[in-house]
């Protein structure tokens, strides 16, 4: 099964997909020298390697905030980062825009194994990256798509 990726509209910029997840998260909310204020739940709605947008039935006030989720061996993952965003919907729940403090590395493997947990199956996620105006391509050499996983 290879997981979900959400509609790239015309105008959209991303340099990476979302992809839509509904894995459960601990979020811990951090002041200034990462110290823990509160704690609660969240609903993660979807992830890419730069952050993800999760769901709180609360108000969320930090700017700082540490993700903790299991990846599909049970195994705990986590990740800190900045609320880029936050919004009230209609039905009364808060929507938070998450970008990933990490380095590139971390980021992907956590956007993996949240992906893997999600969907219950190896993940075949390729980050696109790329130019954004062909036309202005200036690469020596061509780039080739890969999607191998690399430990370190």
């Amino acid at each position: 099964m290879k997981p979900i990726l959400t509609a790239m509209h015309e105008k959209d910029r991303r340099k990476y997909p979302r992809v839509d997840t509904s894995n459960p998260v601990h979020c811990c909310s951090l002041d200034e020298n990462g110290n823990e204020l509160y704690t609660s739940m969240a609903r993660a709605l979807n992830v890419s390697p730069v952050g993800m947008k999760i769901e709180l039935f609360h108000e969320f006030e930090s700017d700082r905030i540490q993700l903790v989720s299991a990846d599909p061996f049970g195994n705990l993952i986590e990740i800190r980062g900045r609320v880029a965003h936050r919004r009230k919907t209609e039905d009364g729940r808060y929507e938070l825009g998450i970008s990933f403090d990490g380095n590139e590395l971390d980021n992907t493997r956590f956007t993996l194994n949240m992906i893997g947990g999600s969907h219950g199956a190896e993940p075949s996620f390729v980050m696109v990256k790329g130019s954004r105006d062909t036309d202005r391509d200036r690469r020596k050499y061509p780039r080739v798509n890969a999607n191998n996983l690399i430990s370190c």
